[in-house]
């Protein structure tokens, strides 16, 4: 290859979007190494599992209508997280919990952006 062709490639490429995509590489990998082995589930974490748990073997009928309840308070959450936990449940035919929490890893990687 010749050396003035080589040249040429370099002055067109646009660095800073290749630096942005290494960086967003790094972000992406450091977020997924070890993924399920690291993860630690404590009580809020297992019962919202069993919620989407029930859900992934029972079927759709066993969808909550209301989420969590909000700090002791008579104030509940939404329970769009239930249904994108029973989903990742469903679709990897699996209720444990590194499928569960799919969801979070994925939309912890559309958050780079």
């Amino acid at each position: 290859m010749d050396l003035r062709i080589f040249r040429s490639m370099l002055a067109r490429v646009d660095w800073a979007l290749v630096v942005f995509g290494v960086a967003i590489f790094g972000a992406i990998l450091a977020r997924s190494i070890h993924y399920d082995d690291w993860m630690v589930v404590k009580s809020d974490q297992i019962r919202d599992a069993m919620v989407s748990i029930h859900v992934v073997e029972g079927g759709l009928g066993y969808l909550p209508l209301f989420g969590p309840r909000a700090g002791g308070t008579d104030l509940r959450l939404g329970p769009i997280f239930y249904y994108f936990q029973s989903l990742s449940g469903i679709l990897f035919h699996s209720a444990s919990p590194g499928a569960l929490a799919f969801p979070v890893l994925l939309f912890s990687f559309l958050s780079l952006f």
